[in-house]
């Protein structure tokens, strides 16, 4: 999925389009200038208020399994201790209506049918303590909070009308109902990023940082001038209501100094907008380090040697996708294999996903999501279909297990009538307890989980880009990051999101704070997966591989041009192995002169000599999947050491076929449990669980090839049931030696 954000100048354009030159007083009766001398700087756009909508730069700290209340969840708030809020217009109790003709200037709420919110003295909603009242569009500063009482989520706020100034009201219900929210301004900067001043501006003013966004500006302590650079701190843009404008104010460290303070992005100069920062979109190295240029890399491997994929035998499987259906494969390149199919018909799946302990692949096939036994079961080559009941749906599309394998995260595709939206499922891994998480936006993809199994980030699509969300699998409490991207993968450790724009590049940020974007890789890559260990990120680009350490964002090129094709753009898609030692790739091919798609071969890398191999011919999507291991339980013995048995082992029913009799398997270890099949000597059968000592015999659970008990049945019993070893005197089951 390719896409090109450009995000500063049409932003900008935008405010542009709502410019209205004023000269507006300043909270202290002069012009809102901000430079000490007037430039001559051109600016374009006008920063505008924005007043009711929604922000999307609202800090999260993640709380533990421990603090989590579902009844006062800080996710749901869009508030924070600071904040400057305001009571809206549309949200929640109110109504937006039109000003009856002749009312100009009258308070709007007389008219409009809106009510206003009640201050208390204290959080809760008790007779008599009500101090004060908010009216729409009134602006508070948030002091602290929040306490959630009285089916109200309830914060203190700073405001001039109450006695003290002090007072506390509620920004909704906690649940689907908000009627205050923080005031958010227009600006086109980044956090964590690099401005520089525009050319012709002089004396621009740093202010202190007073911590306090509804003061008034104070102590200038720096000017900054044409060119100079400063690098936005990580902190949300603060809005400072100057008349009939609000004025983007950034918290900032000056290039080269300790300077820290607040600094204007716009500003009004005699009676005309101007621009004074600009984000800096070239590459500065002295304020804004980045790593080499991709394509200044060299392979870290000039000749590497060709991988034995036989001494990959005991590195699970891949599952991938063929030209209609999905194939499994050992990652040695033995025991190659379909999967079931229950359609009776070939389609081409649109996902797949292998669980996390190797058992099944999940495979959305157009308006079908299918549960499918990568291995032969208990109940056979299982194939369960787990299709959600969601109306209009159209297709269903990165399947996601969460960790434990409980869940299962996914986009589904609507169609209405004149509308199609991505939206974020998740549902248990039988198909049950289905829920939409997804926040209220149209686009929502790449799903990825925590390793908590409690959280599932993801991308939505907005006006200005794509955003990067995180929501709890048990509540609509949504947090939203500043990082924008079209991919996101959550680290194994927990600690990052990786993420990745045409624009920003390969990057990280904290996921349990949302704060500290880290920029690994300049380039948009095509895609990436972390390493096991959370130590790495593997990528493509163009036609090569790459691995990114995070700790100081060294870059290696694992590849350098893998295949020989005169072909010149590959597009891959790549996994690694369990154990961290290989990874697994499909090259796409593309020749750009007969304009055609050609050659899917899938490579298996090792990471630490650079050996790579050919395992598939042609197919797309490679997933690894690790070696399912049975749950093997050996029960305390029960025979006094006359067992020959252990569970985990192989044994086989003694005896001769023509002349003795079969052994008999039941549903428990019991002669009253009921007859299920048969095992006739020779039988191998693998032994899961026992002994268990019942009427005389001693008896173990075991998996094999089990036939009826009547020669004529036409039915297939259960692959799994209780057979006797012996009755502690002769022994009809043995352990078998190959």
């Amino acid at each position: 999925m390719k896409r090109h954000l450009y995000i500063p100048l049409i932003f900008v354009v935008l405010l542009l389009a709502a410019c209205k030159p004023t000269t507006t007083p300043s909270p202290n009766g002069t012009s809102t200038t901000e430079v000490a001398s007037s430039p001559t700087s051109t600016g374009s756009g006008e920063p505008t208020s924005n007043q009711g909508k929604q922000p999307t730069d609202v800090p999260f700290v993640m709380p533990t399994e421990e603090s989590f209340d579902p009844n006062c969840d800080i996710r749901w708030s869009h508030l924070r201790p600071g904040y400057q809020a305001y009571l809206t217009y549309t949200s929640g109790r109110n109504a937006l209506q039109e000003m009856p003709a002749g009312l100009e200037g009258q308070p709007f709420y007389l008219f409009s049918g809106m009510h206003p919110n009640r201050v208390r003295s204290e959080p809760a909603r008790k007779a008599g303590n009500v101090i004060g009242q908010l009216y729409p569009g009134e602006r508070v500063e948030v002091v602290a909070g929040p306490v959630c009482a009285d089916g109200m989520m309830f914060w203190q706020i700073r405001h001039d009308s109450l006695p003290n100034g002090i007072g506390w009201t509620s920004e909704g219900n906690g649940r689907e109902k908000r009627w205050m929210e923080p005031v958010v301004c227009g600006g086109s900067l980044y956090r964590n990023h690099y401005a520089i001043v525009m050319p012709g501006v002089k004396g621009l003013r740093v202010y202190e940082d007073t911590q306090n966004p509804a003061k008034k500006l104070k102590n200038v302590i720096a000017e900054l001038s044409a060119g100079m650079i400063v690098k936005v701190l990580d902190e949300p843009p603060m809005c400072l209501e100057t008349g009939s404008h609000d004025l983007v104010y950034w918290k900032v460290e000056v290039q080269d100094t300790q300077i820290v303070g607040l600094v204007a992005e716009y500003g009004y100069e005699n009676g005309s907008f101007e621009q004074y920062l600009r984000y800096l979109e070239e590459i500065v190295p002295e304020a804004f380090p980045h790593p080499s240029q991709l394509a200044t890399i060299a392979p870290k491997f000039s000749k590497p040697s060709t991988l034995k994929l036989s001494d990959l035998q005991d590195a699970g499987r891949i599952a991938y996708i063929t030209n209609d259906w999905t194939s499994v494969i050992s990652a040695d390149g033995s025991n190659s294999y379909e999967l079931r199919n229950p359609l009776g018909k070939y389609t081409n799946p649109h996902s797949i996903a292998t669980s996390p302990d190797g058992k099944y692949v999940l495979m959305a096939i157009g308006t079908k999501v299918f549960r499918l036994s990568m291995i032969e079961t208990d109940e056979g080559w299982e194939a369960v279909e787990l299709t959600p009941s969601i109306p209009y749906a159209k297709s269903y599309r990165d399947l996601v297990w969460s960790p434990n394998g409980q869940y299962i995260a996914f986009v589904v595709e609507v169609e209405g009538d004149q509308s199609r939206q991505y939206l974020i499922y998740v549902m248990k891994s039988d198909g049950s307890d289905l829920r939409k998480i997804s926040v209220d936006h149209d686009v929502c993809f790449s799903p990825t989980w925590s390793p908590t199994n409690k959280y599932v980030a993801y991308v939505c699509w907005e006006d200005y880009g794509a955003n990067l969300y995180v929501s709890h699998i048990a509540s609509s409490g949504t947090a939203t990051y500043e990082a924008m991207g079209y991919l996101v993968a959550w680290s194994p450790d927990g600690k990052y999101l990786a993420f990745n724009d045409d624009e920003e590049g390969l990057g990280i940020i904290e996921a349990e704070t949302g704060k500290n974007i880290r920029i690994l890789v300049p380039e948009g890559s095509n895609s990436f997966a972390w390493s096991p260990d959370s130590k790495s990120i593997a990528f493509t680009y163009e036609d090569q591989i790459y691995l990114v350490r995070v700790v100081d964002g060294q870059i290696t090129n694992l590849t350098g041009h893998t295949v020989d094709m005169p072909f010149e753009y590959v597009f891959g898609y790549l996994d690694w192995s369990p154990d961290g030692k290989y990874i697994v790739f499909e090259f796409r091919t593309y020749h750009s002169n007969e304009k055609y798609w050609r050659a899917h071969p899938i490579y298996i890398l090792d990471v630490t000599t650079g050996a790579r191999a050919q395992l598939v011919e042609e197919g797309i999507m490679p997933v690894w999947a690790p070696i399912f291991k049975p749950q093997y339980i050996q029960l305390p013995d029960c025979t006094n050491g006359w067992s020959r048995l252990r569970a985990g082992q192989k044994a086989v029913v003694l005896g001769n076929r023509q002349t003795d009799p079969p052994n008999r398997v039941r549903e428990e270890g019991s002669k009253s449990a009921k007859q299920i099949g048969i095992l006739y000597a020779g039988t191998v059968v693998d032994v899961l669980e026992g002994p268990v000592c019942s009427d005389g015999l001693v008896y173990w659970k075991i998996k094999g090839t089990i036939y009826p008990p009547d020669p004529n049945s036409t039915e297939t019993p259960p692959q799994v049931g209780w057979t006797a070893e012996g009755d502690l005197k002769n022994y009809w089951l043995g352990p078998y030696q190959p």
